[in-house]
């Protein structure tokens, strides 16, 4: 049974997950990123009833900073693979990141974010497109 336990410091929120464990769907809101301490996260898309994985990810990754930049929704679901650690960084402290950022240098991650998840809508819709033939 996936299960999330969840404990705080003063740092960021610390979060374990069990595996199958999900910690975000794809079209929530975002209100954290996170930073991998231990474990591994699958990153998902569904398209056409398949499950695709589009990414796997260990210690040290971060993720989840898409929708956190650009203002948009998830773009994808993130699965505990195993046991994970997570540390979410929430969206006041990156807003006060971003007071201390050039606005050219934000502008430049918010064209970045956009650009990223139209490339991985394409590659997606490739996927399902080869799986169909």
């Amino acid at each position: 049974m996936a299960k999330v336990s969840k404990s705080s410091n003063q740092i960021a929120d610390r979060r374990t997950l069990y595996d199958g464990a999900i910690l975000f769907h794809e079209g929530d809101e975002a209100h954290c990123a996170y930073l991998i301490e231990s474990g591994e996260i699958e990153i998902l898309k569904e398209r056409a009833g398949e499950i695709l994985v589009l990414a796997t990810l260990a210690k040290g990754a971060v993720f989840g900073e898409m929708a956190l930049i650009d203002g948009g929704k998830r773009s994808a679901t993130a699965r505990a693979k195993s046991m994970v650690v997570v540390r979410g960084v929430d969206y006041k402290s990156l807003m006060r990141l971003k007071e201390q950022t050039s606005t050219a240098v934000w502008g430049l991650l918010q064209v970045t974010m956009e650009r990223l998840r139209h490339t991985n809508d394409k590659l997606v819709e490739g996927a399902t497109l080869e799986a169909e033939d």
